[in-house]
């Protein structure tokens, strides 16, 4: 779906109702809620998955990552833009989990929210966030971490250098069939740049993610020995739930990381 033009850019947005590939834009206008059942049967479902980890002796943290219209609405076209007031699914969500003292969640939006006005954070003509956004992913769930064992330390990304690479070809710009356009401006990080204050790698990671993770995986793999990735493309939660994986890989710590669309589809 074509958004509002901000000047120098064409912005594009991926519906996946129309998809079928989970909750489109029918959560950020408010039209497809959860029903309480819904909710309880996900809080319950993180319970058990927080419960589950901690007693193999991993560490956990969830995290999700918004879709793009959830960050900048401001350039959907005017009748899909939500108005004051309105509840996404991702709306519901952060508050039913404000009542899960227990499950190590990281709201991904405050610090997208706040940098927005000093960065561009996702791709024009792509369905996915930057290498600006996945450092800001990477760095509050490296926090959440630390929170949970101060002796992980977090990188600090403020201090990167950055290079600009070739443009990206945005996945919707192919999607729909268009000319590249010359592609998005992408600034990618300088990974050197952050090593003399990585330290040691140390421990197993294990990550449940979708393709959002492609942009904060390097910052881990400077921090972890191993890091193994599950790719998902649909719910997340069962995989985990299935106590021989974290038999099978033996983690220290475990990141479930998936995008928004396919979180609020459970």
């Amino acid at each position: 779906m074509k958004g509002e033009s901000d000047g120098t850019s064409r912005w594009l947005y991926y519906d996946a109702g129309a998809a079928s590939d989970g909750i489109g834009f029918e959560s950020v206008l408010g039209k497809e809620p959860y029903s309480p059942a819904a909710l309880a049967t996900i809080a319950e479902e993180l319970r058990q998955l927080t419960a589950l980890v901690r007693a193999k002796g991993a560490q956990l943290v969830i995290a999700v990552c918004p879709d793009k219209q959830t960050v900048y609405p401001e350039y959907l076209p005017r009748d899909k833009r939500p108005q004051p007031g309105t509840l996404s699914r991702l709306d519901q969500f952060w508050a039913m989990a404000a009542t899960l003292d227990s499950v190590p969640l990281v709201d991904l939006r405050p610090p997208l929210r706040q940098a927005k006005s000093r960065e561009q954070l996702y791709y024009p003509t792509d369905t996915h966030w930057n290498w600006r956004a996945g450092a800001l992913a990477y760095q509050a769930i490296a926090r959440a971490l630390a929170a949970q064992d101060p002796s992980r330390t977090v990188l600090p990304v403020e201090l990167a250098q950055w290079q600009l690479a070739p443009p990206r070809v945005g996945d919707l710009t192919m999607l729909m069939g268009l000319p590249a356009f010359g592609g998005d401006q992408d600034w990618v990080p300088i990974f050197a740049s952050l090593a003399v204050h990585a330290g040691p790698k140390r421990g197993k990671l294990l990550v449940i993610a979708d393709s959002f993770f492609e942009f904060d995986q390097p910052f881990f793999e400077m921090q972890f020995e191993h890091v193994t990735m599950r790719l998902v493309t649909r719910g997340s939660r069962e995989l985990l739930l299935k106590s021989g994986l974290l038999d099978t890989e033996k983690p220290d710590v475990v990141i479930v990381q998936t995008v928004e669309r396919l979180w609020t589809m459970d």
